[in-house]
């Protein structure tokens, strides 16, 4: 289901009308303050994550129904802050979103001081079996890194390759060529790791 709004508040104030609700009804219905609330709905608050969250289950919507406008959100109707992305890009990663993420990571790496903070994420997803949209992390970090001879780099790369092992020998073969020029870049437990693997 896509929303059919340009921006989460338009929905907000679209529900609230239909339903004949006031800001206040609402708050109590979503647990959001009512003072941020009116803050939200007259644009002078951005919405954070956890708004987002309470004001999706408040209207009885699927959980990630306004994922797409909140990419936009975070980038064209307020500034992009690492607090909000952060578990708005767990949370995509987490529900199968790798549109979102992929929007996120994209709008971020155009200013490269992001790379260390997505890498990071990554690190969390990977650890978590989240391979999907570790994989697409660590993809555009190594693509913004490509020109440096960082460990960061190597890790990346390392990851990536552990995450294209699989029964396809032609494609284990591909990942291995690909890691293997990465491998004394890395520290001596993950080379240790990667010697096994390869």
């Amino acid at each position: 289901m896509v929303p059919t709004t340009t921006m989460i508040r338009d929905a907000l104030a679209t529900y609230l009308s239909q339903k004949g609700m006031s800001i206040n009804q609402f708050s109590g219905q979503s647990g959001i303050n009512s003072g941020t609330l009116s803050r939200i709905l007259s644009g002078q608050q951005p919405i954070a994550m956890d708004h987002l969250e309470r004001i999706t289950k408040a209207m009885d919507l699927p959980e990630d129904y306004f994922y797409s406008l909140y990419v936009d959100e975070c980038f064209y109707y307020s500034s992009p802050t690492w607090r909000r992305l952060r578990p708005f890009l767990v949370r995509s990663a987490a529900l199968g979103r790798l549109d979102c993420v992929e929007q996120v990571v994209q709008n971020l790496l155009e200013n490269l001081t992001y790379a260390p903070m997505l890498f990071e994420v990554a690190e969390g997803l990977f650890q978590e079996g989240l391979w999907q949209a570790a994989e697409l992390l660590y993809k555009n970090v190594s693509a913004s890194e490509k020109y440096q001879n960082s460990e960061r780099l190597a890790v990346c790369q390392y990851r990536l390759f552990r995450i294209a092992i699989g029964d396809d020998q032609t494609r284990n073969l591909q990942a291995a060529h690909l890691f293997e020029c990465y491998l004394d870049r890395l520290d001596e437990a993950d080379q240790l790791d990667g010697l096994k693997h390869l």
